[in-house]
């Protein structure tokens, strides 16, 4: 900007010279240049310059040729296809009754460490039945001797259970062998079945209990 307007200045100059050198002796017989003619032609003179001063830096140094800017490459489009995810495993629905595993405890009255059982030992017997179903148990729920093979078990009819049994829980039923008149060494059994309120036997719940005779 400032080596601008010194060439303006210095152009200014020369032209007035110029002016003042080209007067004739007799200023009546050609008319001089006013000074805003003057001016306006140091203005015109001085803006050509300026434009050919720029053409030149242009060619000069040429503005850089911008790069092509790389496109990030997407993670995923959302046109791909997502990975199946497997359903969640869900537990079958219990059934309404379901007995489990049946289990039951003997052992002699008179001495409960003594499994030396002879023919007329009193035997306690408590047999169990695990409930594996939705249902409950309620108290009318019954267990009953159905083959004493020759010993005398008693109650000989129903035991009831007396307790609601929700899923998960016991119900428990105890018997007594009063004796036999089968007084044979060797295994004996009896066998007990769990009936629910309305009398009807319950699937599983059907077991025979074994004691030996020494």
């Amino acid at each position: 900007m400032k080596d601008y307007k010194k060439l303006l200045t210095l152009l200014l100059f020369a032209i007035i010279l110029s002016a003042c050198s080209n007067i004739p002796q007799a200023p009546t017989k050609t008319p001089t240049m006013s000074a805003e003619e003057i001016m306006q032609a140091a203005q015109s003179t001085a803006e050509a310059l300026r434009r050919e001063t720029e053409t030149q830096w242009a060619i000069e140094n040429p503005s850089p040729t911008p790069t092509d800017t790389p496109t990030p490459t997407p993670l995923y489009t959302p046109t791909s296809a997502l990975p199946l995810i497997p359903p969640t495993a869900t537990d079958e629905p219990l059934p309404y009754l379901r007995v489990g595993k049946t289990s039951y405890t003997i052992f002699n009255i008179g001495d409960r460490d003594n499994y030396n059982f002879v023919p007329m030992d009193k035997l306690y017997i408590e047999v169990c039945y695990p409930n594996e179903g939705s249902g409950t148990w309620n108290e009318n729920y019954f267990c009953q001797c159905t083959n004493m093979a020759g010993s005398l078990i008693s109650p000989d009819g129903p035991v009831r259970l007396g307790k609601t049994v929700s899923t998960g829980e016991k119900a428990c039923f105890s018997f007594n062998r009063e004796g036999s008149p089968n007084t044979a060494l060797g295994q004996h059994y009896a066998d007990f079945q769990l009936y629910t309120d309305a009398g009807t036997p319950l699937s599983g719940g059907y077991t025979r209990v074994y004691w030996t005779i020494h």
